[in-house]
């Protein structure tokens, strides 16, 4: 039987079957077979909205092996671009072209479909978002992309399976310092979410510094809450020697204030007022978790 026949009945998204009114309004029509062209693999451009920075040559080169010997079981999808004619963009199926280039394969079976810029963009998004192996920060900066275009974020629960607590953690690392996220990626450091979520809250300035201690002394949860509590302490000492007119004790399952109204100076205030703002956070995203 022939690939075209094999797939007459058959509609993919990556190695997902999908029906024709799924996965961001693609729709491909009935006669699948229409849609199915065989693109030279030196015709075919990277998606510029594609957020994964990185590939695993390993995972790579088994996946050459495997077509090697059992042929494409999947096709890829593109989509046409606009201002360059023959030419398409990877909508899904990045580590396949690769593959294929690796063992010298010259063309390559492919679904096409019309998609907008903004589309072209989404799906990418997505189909990366919803991958094993994605890390949390690609993933993190991945979901800010998709609210940048438009996605409402309780609509990115449904469509990537996650619950709202979690995405809103994973936004929350997008605000951390520039010297850390470089540092992590650079040195492609570990991404423990606990730990980069904790961190977001804190003093961009003392990030990258607090980051490289956790890490290199394997902290747990309650040891790093105990960690960034000293932080607080640190800040929250006055002029006036080290007598402070509020407490402030925080630990992984509570959170507790002591505050003298009547003596609290202003530099004190703005302190109290920053710790409760970061006490609704937790109980926000805690609430939506």
């Amino acid at each position: 039987m022939s690939f075209k026949n094999k797939m007459k009945n058959k509609k993919f998204l990556g190695n997902k079957v999908i029906n024709s009114n799924e996965a961001l309004g693609i729709v491909f029509s009935k006669e699948t077979k229409e849609n199915f062209i065989t693109i030279p693999v030196d015709r075919l451009v990277d998606n510029p909205y594609q957020p994964r920075q990185e590939y695993n040559d390993d995972s790579i080169e088994e996946l050459a092996n495997s077509i090697s010997s059992n042929g494409l079981l999947q096709p890829i999808i593109v989509s046409p671009i606009k201002n360059k004619k023959d030419y398409f963009y990877i909508v899904v199926g990045h580590r396949r072209v690769r593959a294929f280039r690796s063992i010298g394969e010259k063309k390559i079976t492919a679904m096409l479909v019309n998609l907008t810029e903004e589309q072209l963009m989404i799906q990418s998004l997505l189909e990366n978002v919803q991958r094993e192996n994605i890390t949390i920060l690609d993933e993190a900066f991945s979901l800010k992309r998709l609210l940048d275009a438009g996605v409402q974020q309780k609509d990115l629960v449904d469509k990537i399976g996650k619950s709202k607590g979690y995405i809103s953690k994973l936004l929350s690392l997008t605000n951390l310092s520039n010297d850390l996220l470089n540092y992590i990626q650079n040195n492609k450091a570990p991404q423990k979410l606990f730990l980069l979520y904790e961190l977001s809250k804190i003093d961009k300035h003392k990030q990258l510094k607090l980051y490289k201690y956790a890490i290199d002394n394997d902290l747990k949860r309650e040891e790093l809450f105990n960690l960034l509590n000293n932080e607080v302490t640190e800040k929250q000492k006055v002029s006036r020697g080290n007598k402070k007119n509020y407490t402030f004790k925080k630990t992984k399952n509570s959170i507790s204030f002591n505050i003298n109204i009547k003596k609290i100076s202003d530099e004190e205030k703005e302190i109290v007022i920053k710790n409760l703002e970061e006490l609704l956070h937790t109980l926000k995203v805690s609430e939506d978790t």
